[in-house]
């Protein structure tokens, strides 16, 4: 899977520590939101390395994020329940930490995409932490091939950006190997935020350009 991810870890912790204190001011902060925000420190510490924080929480830095994409078949308050369109088997994750990224809402029969860290044992999800729930709606990038490696390729699109994207999960029916200068189109599920960051972007096919 793709090799690292960054994932926001919600601060509500940290909203009622550092974020609270402009409203309570610092003599009122509870012992238990204290506590709280030290666990959340720690989690990310024990998860990946952390890379930077903001009002919107912390950000680290998780390596092999694993993604299961399929129709939802139960939602509840806490939970989610998906069958993979890969292999047919239901999986149910819990999403209270994720990140929702869906446009529509999380509805029955909606086509979604778990990114999660942690290994999933068959079925069962006990070791995973789910980091995002997003459209799983394919979607393309066409640009030019900069350069490309085991595992990832990296495009110029016409406005001048140049992307970086996995290619761990694609396949690919170009008539040969894309040499620097090619023209190449990416379907892709997930996000591009920013108009560059592209750890949410998940390739699942790569073709040469009409």
């Amino acid at each position: 899977m793709r090799k690292y991810l960054y994932a926001a870890i919600l601060c509500a912790a940290l909203a009622a520590t550092a974020c609270g204190q402009k409203d309570k001011g610092a003599a009122e902060t509870s012992a238990a939101e204290t506590s709280a925000a030290a666990e959340t420190l720690e989690s990310a510490v024990t998860s990946g390395s952390i890379v930077g924080a903001d009002s919107a929480g912390i950000r680290i830095k998780i390596e092999d994020p694993g993604v299961v994409c399929g129709e939802v078949i139960d939602a509840g308050m806490s939970t989610v329940t998906v069958r993979s369109e890969v292999d047919g088997e239901e999986y149910t994750f819990s999403k209270e930490d994720a990140e929702i990224h869906l446009e529509d809402g999380l509805v029955i029969g909606g086509s979604v995409e778990i990114v999660y860290s942690g290994v999933l044992d068959g079925t069962d999800t006990t070791n995973v932490q789910v980091l995002l729930v997003q459209d799983n709606q394919r979607k393309t990038i066409t640009g030019t091939v900069v350069s490309e490696a085991m595992s990832t390729i990296q495009i110029e699109t016409e406005d001048g950006r140049q992307l970086t994207f996995s290619k761990e999960l694609a396949e690919s029916d170009r008539a040969e190997g894309s040499e620097e200068g090619a023209k190449v189109t990416l379907e892709y599920t997930g996000e591009i935020f920013d108009g560059e960051n592209t750890q949410f972007a998940f390739v699942w096919k790569i073709s040469d350009a009409e």
